[in-house]
């Protein structure tokens, strides 16, 4: 179910308030110093912190019955659970930083209920709405709290209170992942759609030297790009088989446009 909200919620900020994915990462990691290391372009971020039950819209009433033939039944209504985030803003420009955080809450703050049209349908069909806030401080922890919890220095951010139902009832069929390994088998004529790769190889430059610190990133993808290492190597997780479109950058150099095919036998690139 989060992995759906979170779509919701990127859906939100990419057609609602025009984050561009070419632009703005949107992120939903423990921000945390490790993660912030593998930022390579402004990240907005939303760290899921607490989550509850919200008791003064709980209901101990049924549902109106439902007969099919001979038999009636009724279920209870569904519970209201809060879901309390963190969003903040990470770039290496504090100008860029404060503006994009200006955006985020003024596009929030204009939804008070997230619209119907991009809930995920396990939440639409359940027919109530998922609440929207910008909380106040009282309906959770400090916002240094939380950023001295995660040994980071302050830096404005929000509160965000989410109120989703939650139905007790439903059976769940399917099986409980807590995580996923993938065994990566590299065979260019063999491609098996769905199968994700992790692919990665060495960028030169025009005169066949390697280039260090350069950006890269998947575009029209909100996923988080990497740069290549002090040996002009670089590494991209959860690739798809198929044309791979990727933008690099190097310095303050326009980026370049380079489209790799997955899989190959070779993903070293050379900039024009």
């Amino acid at each position: 179910m989060f992995y759906s909200l979170h779509e919701t919620l990127k859906r939100l900020l990419r057609e609602k308030g025009a984050f561009d994915a070419l632009d703005v990462d949107i992120t939903f990691e423990i921000p945390n110093r490790n993660w912030v290391s593998t930022l390579t372009k402004p990240t907005i971020n939303f760290f899921l912190h607490d989550l509850e039950e919200n008791t003064a819209l709980r209901k101990s009433n049924f549902a109106p019955a439902v007969t099919t033939g001979h038999a009636t039944s009724s279920k209870q209504v569904p519970r209201r659970i809060n879901l309390r985030y963190q969003v903040s803003v990470f770039s290496s420009e504090v100008r860029d930083q404060n503006e994009l955080i200006w955006r985020v809450l003024a596009l929030l703050m204009r939804y008070f209920e997230l619209p119907t049209e991009l809930l995920p349908p396990q939440i639409a069909e359940l027919e109530l709405p998922v609440n929207a806030r910008v909380s106040q401080p009282e309906d959770g922890p400090r916002s240094n709290d939380l950023w001295s919890g995660l040994e980071l220095p302050p830096r404005p951010s929000l509160l965000y209170l989410l109120t989703v139902p939650l139905d007790l009832q439903r059976t769940i069929d399917a099986p409980l992942i807590l995580s996923r390994d993938l065994t990566l088998i590299n065979k260019p004529n063999q491609a098996i759609a769905g199968v994700q790769l992790t692919i990665g190889g060495i960028v030169t430059d025009k005169k066949g030297e390697v280039v260090t610190n350069a950006s890269i990133w998947r575009e029209n993808s909100s996923a988080a790009g990497t740069t290549t290492n002090e040996l002009g190597q670089y590494k991209l997780n959860h690739i798809l088989h198929g044309e791979l479109a990727l933008r690099i950058a190097v310095g303050n150099s326009a980026p370049q446009q380079v489209i790799l095919t997955v899989p190959s036998d070779s993903y070293d690139i050379s900039l024009k």
